[in-house]
């Protein structure tokens, strides 16, 4: 029986939990909240609240029969909680297992000033966040030469899907347009993560790292314009970068700092995926149109 433990239930896990549950799979993970404990419940994943601040509680007997780990958690203030909590639990688990896979981000490729970036390009991260999510991968790859964690790294570019990204911002409320020349980014529709994860978990291949994105890097600009005209609704007003760099988080301003296109061959040519949405294009349109499906009583 396989049996995924998910550190962390969150957009993706749950996206992914019903394909598993449809091939019969038992699965298990955390959150931090009494809040998502009826949703994972529903889902058929077996929930155990977890703040992250102190180890699990009989951490053994919850990852018992563990077969797949999806690990999400983004790190904190004392680095990678799984780590720094069950370190010698996952080393002892880890030659039981069949597949791991750990969420990081494209921002640990810092900034890349022309062309495409692929999985060989050195990282170089720059902000705080890029360089702690750089630090969990080393860890797991070292994890994987000395304790055979079969571990899979996905480096996500923006993610958006239903009530998540630009159109979900748009309906809100977003209130302007940064516009900065020199920016171009990478993002990616939820469901093609969940098809790069279930072409992972079906051909495993330990120590490899998979950029997954769409095929379409482009500024924030443009998929903004397109969410507005879309949704029927105005376009925010446009400024440049410059007039209000200062007035930014600084999250907002390690966001605009950076300048990538990067290049997703990797999960085509080794897993097989075949993109759903190519581009934020196809992506907005389906968004939408579900938005406007008629809704049954």
């Amino acid at each position: 029986m396989s049996r995924m433990f998910f550190f962390g239930f969150g957009y993706i896990a749950a996206r992914l939990a019903p394909h598993l549950k449809a091939a019969g799979w038992e699965m298990a993970g955390t959150t931090r909240t009494q809040n998502k404990v009826n949703e994972m419940w529903d889902a058929g994943v077996e929930p155990h609240i977890w703040d992250g601040e102190n180890p699990i509680e009989k951490p053994a007997r919850v990852l018992k029969g563990t077969t797949h780990v999806l690990h999400s958690i983004p790190p904190g203030t004392m680095g990678d909680v799984v780590m720094h909590h069950h370190r010698a639990l996952v080393a002892k688990l880890a030659p039981r297992l069949t597949w791991y896979g750990y969420l990081s981000t494209t921002g640990v490729y810092g900034f890349a000033p022309s062309g495409l970036v692929d999985e060989d390009f050195q990282i170089n991260p720059e902000n705080a966040t890029a360089k702690l999510r750089a630090r969990v991968e080393k860890t797991h790859l070292g994890f994987l030469k000395n304790s055979n964690l079969p571990v899979n790294i996905f480096r996500l570019g923006g993610i958006y899907g239903p009530e998540r990204g630009i159109l979900t911002r748009i309906r809100k409320g977003q209130k302007q347009i940064i516009i900065k020349d020199d920016h171009k980014t990478c993002r990616v529709h939820i469901d093609d993560i969940v098809t790069t994860l279930l072409a992972s978990i079906n051909n495993p291949k330990p120590g490899r790292i998979y950029n997954v994105v769409d095929d379409l890097p482009s500024s924030g600009t443009d998929p903004a314009i397109l969410a507005c005209e879309l949704l029927g609704m105005p376009v925010p007003p446009k400024f440049d970068y410059a007039e209000k760099e200062e007035n930014l988080s600084l999250a907002m301003r390690a966001h605009f700092k950076v300048n990538r296109a990067i290049s997703n061959q990797r999960i085509k040519d080794e897993l097989g995926v075949v993109l759903k949405y190519p581009t934020y294009r196809e992506g907005f349109r389906a968004l939408v149109a579900d938005i406007n499906k008629p809704k049954s009583d």
